[in-house]
């Protein structure tokens, strides 16, 4: 009797626990989410000379979603958070993974005063220009670089991978070192100025062009090249992206003259999210004087070194 009355004990354990209504059910309605990682300019850390914290600042986020292959824009999402120095940020939609299928993304990142609110193609995004800058004020890595990322045909509804987007950034970065290797202590005074700098890009990669002459500058103002104490003089400067090489010319007073010698030399096209490392060194040229005042006085000749490296991941 007691055997019977277990195994039907048992029977009906197993109806109850193996019911469709107690079934856990597939997530099919999950909130969707993308992830936004910056592409850094030389290494993979997060923050060293190379990937200073202030050139990771963004201010703005813009999102705009597509279906894949298609030019009409069916989301946006604008003035959706700011980031500070991280390995991503994730924001989240306001749709359901199951709402959004496939889709094509499009990121745009410290856009200033630009009205992307008009936006509806891709179209129009290509026409954006980054915002502008100018002899008096040129780019300042705390007022966050402009950014554009895209992701292409992503399944949203694929659990086995997420929503990244690496955005990228779109000026180079110049690192300036002057030297002075026969006497470094030659001149401690010592400045610079960037000439045929752009003053805008395209926020689209791969639209280099349509940059008009009047749209490039000279700074204004001399920037200082500063000691770091081991006899070199430093400083960096960010450009846009854009067809024309820059130059850069140097000034400094040799033995503390009261008479500043220039030398100039041109710089390499600005590429978006490339750095580059600029050696430039100063020598004395025996083999050429000048006279003047009955005096003979040195030439000097300028050495430059150009060291290019690609963003990474």
């Amino acid at each position: 009797m007691y055997r019977l009355i277990f195994i039907i004990s048992m029977i009906w354990l197993c109806n109850v626990s193996c019911s469709d209504d107690h079934m856990p059910e597939p997530d099919i309605n999950k909130t969707a989410y993308i992830k936004i990682r910056q592409n850094l300019f030389r290494s993979a850390t997060m923050v060293d000379e190379d990937n200073l914290e202030s050139e990771q600042t963004i201010k703005t986020i813009a999102l705009f979603l597509t279906e894949p292959s298609s030019t009409k824009i069916v989301y946006k999402y604008i003035n959706i958070g700011s980031m500070d120095m991280d390995k991503y940020k994730q924001v989240t939609l306001p749709l359901q993974e199951s709402e959004l299928g496939k889709k094509d993304i499009y990121l745009i990142t410290n856009y200033g005063s630009t009205n992307l609110s008009a936006v509806e193609t891709m179209d129009d995004i290509k026409k954006l220009n980054t915002p502008a800058v100018d002899k008096n004020h040129v780019l300042d890595p705390n007022e966050g670089f402009c950014m554009y990322g895209k992701l292409l045909n992503f399944d949203f509804t694929n659990t086995n991978s997420s929503a990244i987007v690496n955005a990228e950034r779109t000026c180079a970065k110049y690192k300036i070192t002057l030297t002075f290797p026969e006497n470094p202590v030659l001149s401690t005074d010592n400045t610079f100025v960037i000439a045929n700098e752009a003053s805008y890009t395209h926020i689209v990669d791969g639209l280099r062009g349509g940059i008009q002459d009047s749209d490039y500058f000279n700074i204004a103002s001399p920037l200082a090249l500063e000691p770091d104490g081991s006899g070199k003089y430093m400083n960096t400067v960010y450009m846009y992206e854009a067809e024309k090489a820059p130059q850069i010319y140097v000034y400094t007073r040799i033995n503390n003259s009261s008479v500043k010698q220039e030398f100039s030399v041109d710089l390499p096209v600005p590429y978006r999210n490339y750095m580059y490392d600029i050696d430039i060194q100063i020598y004395e040229n025996y083999n050429s004087r000048t006279t003047r005042a009955d005096i003979k006085e040195p030439q000097y000749s300028i050495k430059t070194t150009v060291k290019t490296y690609l963003s990474n991941h």
